[in-house]
């Protein structure tokens, strides 16, 4: 099968307990990309023209704070173009064949990855099996959790 078809073979998530159970990311590289990018220029925007306000004004403290901003800003800015080269990256789809799993049966797992894949060099994949359990004393709720498988 070729790779680049993957995206069309991939199953769709479903809230019908006879379907598999499709785990995908849930948003969207692209979202959180824009998002980053209209905030740091807002951000950079604003602790600019207050710096090159201070600067011209020979203001000592003002330009110490709006320069912090600024460096704030740009760590931003960073992020932005981080999340931005994310969104070309490959995405995960984990398939589980049973919706609900239950103590001693058996399921099947398998996994494709959206988007351009021959860009993974490598690969580790982790499983690990945890139950949690909630539960009511008196007022309170009171949550556990136990890892019993880890590989």
């Amino acid at each position: 099968m070729n790779r680049e078809s993957l995206d069309e073979t991939c199953p769709i998530a479903s809230d019908d307990p006879d379907q598999p159970l499709v785990i995908q990311p849930a948003l969207a590289r692209w979202l959180a990309s824009c998002f980053l990018w209209v905030f740091a220029t807002f951000w950079c925007g604003i602790s600019g023209v207050g710096l090159v306000a201070s600067w011209n004004a020979k203001g000592g403290l003002g330009i110490a704070c709006f320069g912090l901003f600024t460096v704030i800003g740009l760590l931003v800015l960073l992020g932005a173009i981080y999340t931005t080269l994310q969104v070309f990256n490959p995405r995960p789809v984990i398939v589980i064949s049973q919706r609900y799993i239950y103590p001693g049966t058996d399921f099947e797992i398998s996994w494709m990855f959206r988007g351009k894949s021959s860009r993974i060099q490598r690969l580790k994949i982790s499983l690990e099996g945890f139950e949690k359990v909630s539960y009511q004393q008196g007022t309170s709720t009171r949550s556990e959790e136990s890892v019993f498988f880890r590989s």
